[in-house]
């Protein structure tokens, strides 16, 4: 994905192949690689210009990565989402977005299965697209990185875990919409690949699914918490907020009315 993106023009890290022609290698039972280094810093607050810029960037990997016969599976949907709850409840029965999170999967599983959903464009996503996988210079973006998540999916969800990490910010006990930067993000991608009419009836859903799992992997992880792990389970609360704040906005045009606004 990465050599097949940066090939296309893309601003992706280059893997730096050995001698073997090979770019992956064991080190300490880990895979590794090294990639060439890129300029620009990711930044916490995103500015409306660098949404928009980020929701181009989106769209260009989506159309550069169309035509590609790599294929990976999302283990981190539907089925995936069964298995964390199903180990979520078995660690603890009343963990606290227990009755959220089971009530959205009956949900999700009950969407994903209507015909229409078939028909969405879909393709290599980048699926973890949150801004610190963005690197800038100004307002220019100069790197896109982690492909760690990458697989093959509907591109709208990978708009909406976009939306989730860049336009939602926690304001004390509730959560809120920065408008103005999903505004952008929207812009940015529509303005490389327009949106399908069934790509913005599905957002308020996707945006849903796209809370929803990472809510399950955060709670997972501070419920299974890996003795090696190299970084800190992160708190699941945002995401739980996320997805009560979206489920309120289940109506296609209700939450078209709320960014585009």
């Amino acid at each position: 994905i990465m050599t097949q993106g940066q090939a296309a023009g893309l601003p992706i890290p280059r893997p730096i192949l050995a001698r073997d022609k090979e770019a992956l290698r064991t080190i300490e039972g880990r895979p590794a690689c090294l990639i060439e280094f890129l300029n620009g810093v990711s930044v916490s607050s995103p500015s409306t210009a660098q949404a928009r810029a980020a929701g181009s960037l989106l769209a260009r990997f989506h159309l550069a990565l169309s035509e590609t016969k790599l294929a990976r599976d999302d283990t981190l949907m539907l089925e995936g989402w069964d298995r964390l709850g199903t180990a979520c409840a078995e660690k603890d029965e009343t963990y606290p977005e227990r009755e959220l999170v089971d009530s959205e999967r009956v949900a999700q599983r009950n969407f994903w299965s209507a015909a229409d959903t078939q028909q969405l464009p879909h393709g290599i996503i980048h699926a973890d697209l949150f801004p610190d996988n963005v690197l800038f210079t100004g307002d220019e973006v100069t790197g896109m990185i982690d492909f760690y998540f990458a697989a093959t999916g509907a591109f709208v969800y990978d708009i909406a875990v976009m939306i989730n990490s860049w336009a939602m910010v926690e304001g004390g006990d509730s959560v809120m919409m920065r408008k103005p930067i999903a505004d952008a993000l929207l812009a940015g991608y529509a303005g490389e690949r327009p949106l399908t009419d069934a790509e913005e009836t599905a957002l308020p859903m996707m945006l849903r699914a796209a809370a929803l799992r990472f809510l399950l992997t955060r709670r997972f992880d501070a419920l299974h918490p890996a003795t090696d792990a190299l970084v800190k389970p992160k708190d699941p609360k945002p995401f739980a907020d996320r997805l009560r704040f979206f489920r309120l906005m289940d109506n296609a045009a209700v939450f078209q009315k709320a960014v585009r606004t």
